[in-house]
Formats: C-alpha cells, sequence, structure tokens
C-alpha cells in the first residue's frame, strides 16, 4: 500500500514518537511511506535565512536503519505566526502533487492546520483519510487565544475522516463525544517491542521478580 502521513511537526528531529515506529515497520514489509512534516522548532528570521526550502530526505530511518520513510518538507517562510499559514498553502500544493504521482491508497492524518488541507484533497481525489489520535490536538497549541480555533478544526476532522484510530480508551470516547463516526472509530493500544525489551538472562528476570513481589503466574 501507499501510505502518505501528514503532520505539522518535526519528523526527523522530534520523537520518536508512535508513528515513526508504526511506519518505519509498515515500511519494513513493503508498504510505501511518504511523510509531510514541519520545522516546528525553526530558527525565525534574521537568525537564520528567511525562505525554508523544499526538502526532500530519502529513506529516513529513526527506529530502525531497514527502514524506507520519505519524507518531504513544503517550503515556508521563518516567521513566526505565518510560518504556519504559508506552510498551509505549500501543503495544499504539495499534497496536489504527490496524489497526482504516487496515489496515496490511504492518507493518515496527526495535524490541525495541515491536516485541513489533507482532508479537503482526500474528499476532492476520492482517497480514504484516516485520523490517528494520539493526543487531544487543540490542547497543545501553545498560544491560548488560538485554541478555540484549533479546537473548532479538530472537531471537523473529527466528523469528518473515513475513520479514526486512538491509542486509548479514553481518547476513543474524547473522539467520539466530539463528533467521529461510532462505526468507524477503532481503538489501537500502543505496544511493546518484547525482542527489544526482552532479557535473555533467566536470573536477571527472576531478580526482578524478587524485587516487585511478581509471582511466575502473575500477568503484569
Amino acid at each position: 500500500m501507499n501510505f502518505l502521513v501528514v503532520q505539522e511537526t518535526d519528523w526527523i528531529q522530534r520523537g520518536p514518537h508512535q508513528q515513526h515506529h508504526l511506519f518505519e515497520r509498515l515500511s519494513k514489509i513493503g508498504h510505501k511511506i511518504v511523510v509531510l512534516d514541519f520545522e516546528i522548532n525553526y530558527t525565525p528570521w534574521p537568525y537564520a535565512p528567511l525562505v525554508a526550502p523544499r526538502l526532500i530526505c530519502e529513506q529516513t530511518t529513526r527506529t530502525d536503519t531497514e527502514a524506507n520513510v520519505c519524507v518531504i518538507r513544503p517550503a515556508t517562510i521563518r516567521l513566526p505566526g505565518l510560518a504556519r499559514i504559508i506552510s498551509m498553502v505549500t501543503f495544499f500544493i504539495e499534497l496536489m502533487r504527490i496524489t497526482k504521482t504516487m496515489r496515496p491508497d490511504v492518507i493518515v492524518n496527526y495535524a490541525i492546520s495541515t491536516g485541513l488541507c489533507a482532508l479537503t484533497i482526500a474528499k476532492l481525489k476520492n482517497i480514504p483519510f484516516v485520523l490517528h489520535v494520539i493526543d487531544s490536538l487543540h490542547t497543545l497549541v501553545p498560544y491560548r487565544w488560538l485554541r478555540p480555533l484549533a479546537y473548532w478544526m479538530e472537531t471537523i476532522l473529527l466528523r469528518n475522516s473515513n475513520a479514526t484510530i486512538y491509542i486509548n480508551q479514553k481518547l476513543q470516547e474524547y473522539g467520539l463525544k466530539h463528533g467521529a463516526n461510532p462505526s468507524s472509530a477503532y481503538t489501537v493500544s500502543t505496544g511493546v517491542d518484547l525482542d527489544f525489551f526482552r532479557s535473555t538472562k533467566n536470573e536477571d528476570i527472576n531478580d526482578m521478580r524478587a524485587k516487585w513481589g511478581i509471582d511466575q503466574s502473575d500477568v503484569v
């Protein structure tokens, strides 16, 4: 499958988060992953060049060196307040370009403002749009006066997604409360890589169980 992932934070420098693990694993089993991101911690002009040019990073890896994720960062300008507004325009242009060349099987969204651009194009191009909810997005907006607008945008995304996926039951309740379709709302809990966290030494496991009073038959 061809996955187009949209987020408005930095895929390359921030995290790794839930989506890094998920899509890098999917890339390893043959799926094509293209991510559109935003340089959230940019240095503003005049301390950096005014124009942040379009950036493409092929074979980006954050959690697994064998993964293959293509990250595209649309151009913007490095001015607080205007950077996101400009990025909505450049994201829309980039999304139009990608949907012509790659034709995603699904758009998976993590963003608010640029997420609306993705939702619009998904409807225009008849591409399934999935909102993967890992937080209450509007509460992450740093400026309180912008949160009502972000809340309105988030509600539009929840109500108009073809499906919504949540990392826990409370977030699913939040999504349903704000208009998500209950027939296409799913909770997929965050997992643990047992190969990474499993100890190969039985004595270490037994010592840890004894320390915390965990019996062999207990489920943790």
